[in-house]
């Protein structure tokens, strides 16, 4: 056994893997074969319905995760120190923040008129940022790059130097940031996932993608 725990802020969970020698490495380090996209194309129906199933699994078991009094609904690495997410800024560490309100302010670059949200992003993201979301334990980022495949299942997720304390829909929002690596891979996981999506969430977030990408990385701009 092998404990593989979160970078950065995420020191305090570990994700205890059971490893052998592994077919296939992880997605982008320059092999062919590796990773979770070409492998999913060599599994059939029924095994990729399982490697799904898996998926849902440690998403809800990583949700059941309770903040604690102290972290309460702040938005934080694992431990309450800064965020780290490619979602908002290439490099930069980021926050934390108070609630969910002050992490939206920073997704959008308007920290004293929220009525300008509207007009800058549009309906789909001014609707979304004027609701009150709990925070829930995330991966941060849930894409196919980051799920190892070995003997046709679920051998482990990597990468959590993104994990922490996000808005309770920035798990589904953020797994799709990569969608275009294995397309199918996501269409079974909203299917299986039906009664738990933010789709409204993830429309918002689309339109930010395009319009407000990286917002840390934007010159003059600092997370308030």
């Amino acid at each position: 056994m092998q404990n593989a725990a979160p970078a950065d802020g995420g020191r305090f969970l570990s994700l205890r893997i059971k490893y052998g020698c592994w077919k296939y490495g992880f997605f982008g380090a320059g092999n062919t074969r590796s990773g979770f996209r070409p492998v999913w194309y060599e599994l059939d129906k029924l095994q990729k319905g399982q490697a799904v199933e898996q998926i849902a699994r440690y998403i809800k078991a990583l949700r059941a995760l309770k903040p604690t009094s102290m972290q309460s609904n702040r938005v934080s690495a694992t431990n309450g120190d800064p965020c780290r997410d490619v979602r908002v800024s290439t490099m930069n560490l980021f926050g934390p923040f108070d609630d969910v309100t002050a992490f939206h302010r920073c997704l959008t670059g308007i920290t004293t008129n929220p009525d300008a949200v509207t007009e800058a992003y549009g309906d789909a993201v001014f609707n979304v940022h004027a609701r009150s979301y709990n925070v829930r334990f995330t991966h941060g980022d849930l894409g196919a790059q980051n799920i190892l495949i070995r003997d046709s299942k679920v051998a482990a997720i990597i990468d959590w130097e993104c994990s922490g304390w996000w808005p309770e829909y920035w798990e589904y929002t953020k797994a799709h940031y990569n969608e275009w690596r294995c397309p199918p891979f996501y269409e079974m996981l909203r299917e299986r996932i039906s009664r738990s999506r933010y789709d409204e969430e993830l429309t918002a977030e689309r339109e930010l993608w395009e319009a407000f990408n990286r917002p840390l990385n934007k010159k003059g701009w600092n997370a308030p």
